[in-house]
């Protein structure tokens, strides 16, 4: 069986608003610059010079562009998205899909909502801190099973806060699966 290999697109970068000339961002998230050294001067290439490096700060892979004599460092995926998809529609916010936030690839962005974003994207990529995962956590998730077993055998609330050293707060955050999710 052979394979087809997806040819890979590439479009200038303009990001919000601002055309950042010498730049391409492709579909498969990579950027590519046609700037060039020569001698003290930095001058524009008719053809690509090179395919940028990407570098990884708060969980994105970005790139420094230059406007103006003046390093710029965009995120991939918002370059991906506006050239691809056009600016951000307001009230949106730029996704990462099943992948992960390394795969900027169009086919893993989206724009969509916060609460989507924070939500159930969390949780499928394991990056929710609820239960267990929060540093301050004074129960872990078994421990929060066992409570909810608790209750729902009829346990009082502030009997088990006070048995597992926690406010009642806790119990009903726990008991309504905001905290120790399932």
């Amino acid at each position: 069986m052979s394979q087809i290999r997806e040819v890979e697109r590439w479009l200038p970068v303009i990001y919000q608003g601002v055309d950042y000339e010498g730049y391409d961002v492709s579909d498969l998230g990579r950027v590519r610059s046609y700037w060039r050294r020569s001698g003290s001067k930095t001058i524009l290439s008719p053809t690509p010079v090179r395919i940028m490096r990407q570098s990884l700060r708060g969980g994105y892979l970005r790139v420094g562009l230059y406007k103006d004599h003046k390093e710029h460092t965009v995120s991939v995926h918002l370059l991906v998205l506006e050239a691809f998809r056009g600016p951000c529609p307001a009230g949106l916010e730029a996704l990462h899909g099943l992948q992960g936030r390394a795969d900027n690839s169009l086919s893993n962005l989206s724009y969509g909502t916060s609460s989507q974003n924070n939500g159930a994207d969390k949780l499928r990529d394991g990056t929710d801190h609820r239960g267990e995962k929060d540093g301050m956590a004074k129960l872990t998730n078994n421990e929060a099973r066992a409570i909810r077993k608790d209750l729902a055998r009829g346990a009082l609330i502030n009997v088990v806060a006070r048995q597992r050293g926690v406010s009642h707060q806790t119990i009903r955050r726990i008991r309504r699966n905001e905290r120790y999710i399932e």
